[in-house]
């Protein structure tokens, strides 16, 4: 799985001369359950706003989305498609971060399945 977001990240850095490209790096689940809080993945926003990423999810599996980014200071929204969850071979993703300082960001989801957990996650990012 990290070789997969290694990959990815080198190819969207040869070819982009405009953007963003991140990392991800974890998340923490509440309640905690038995979800995966190791998500290795990379992503990269152009200057358009096109985004596109990967990471290996909270079930265990390798995710791969796309979409559109929206910036405002230090606030950001992500809206698009996702893949690799078991409840749907796509889902829809609406996910919202702020920026921390020294390329970190994080984003807080809710829960929002009756069995799910509220989320945070942890990213690190560079301007090209």
């Amino acid at each position: 799985m990290k070789r997969i977001a290694l990959i990815l990240a080198m190819a969207l850095s040869g070819m982009a001369n405009a953007g963003t490209l991140g990392l991800h790096i974890g998340s923490k689940h509440f309640p905690a359950q038995d979800y995966n809080n190791a998500n290795p993945g990379a992503y990269y926003i152009h200057d358009n706003g096109a985004t596109v990423g990967t990471y290996y999810n909270s079930e265990r599996r390798q995710s791969v989305y796309a979409g559109w980014t929206w910036d405002s200071g230090p606030w950001r929204m992500q809206v698009g498609a996702i893949t690799g969850y078991e409840r749907s071979a796509v889902l829809p993703m609406v996910v919202p971060s702020v920026a921390l300082g020294h390329g970190f960001r994080l984003t807080v989801l809710p829960k929002v399945e009756r069995n799910g957990s509220s989320v945070i996650h942890f990213m690190w990012e560079r301007k090209l």
